[in-house]
């Protein structure tokens, strides 16, 4: 049993597969509130609470490497979360300057949690355990 501990464990830390990260991840601040759930399918529905009120968005995402992911131009802008387009300047043949960046963490190796691309620093979503 000893030995397929580590094995349970490598398992679980290097799944970034679209199942494994798929699942309902959520940021809240003084003025915002974001429920973002990801599907298995690259799919994702998003529902953004702010001062002006709720809107939504249904769009897809993609992996990229090991723990990126792109998100395509439906997903709705947090405050201070940047676009390709605004990271790295517009590229005509580019079809990808409206899509916006993350990458997932994992705490301990095993807990996701999604960092969006924004200045000054990344917003922070966290995965919902039970839902």
């Amino acid at each position: 049993m000893i030995v397929l501990l580590p094995v349970i464990w490598f398992v679980i830390a290097s799944g970034y597969d679209y199942s494994d990260l798929a699942g309902t991840y959520t940021t809240g601040g003084d003025r915002v509130s974001c429920s973002l759930i990801l599907r298995p399918d690259a799919t994702f529905h998003e529902e953004l609470q702010d001062s002006i009120g709720a809107k939504s968005a249904d769009g897809t995402w993609r992996r990229i490497g090991e723990g990126g992911v792109v998100f395509s131009s439906q997903f709705l802008r947090l405050p201070g979360q940047q676009s390709f387009s605004d990271r790295f300047g517009n590229d005509p043949k580019s079809i990808t300057d409206a899509d916006f960046g993350g990458h997932f963490n994992k705490i301990l190796t095993v807990y996701p949690e999604l960092d969006l691309d924004a200045s000054p620093t990344d917003i922070r979503l966290r995965k919902e355990l039970f839902r």
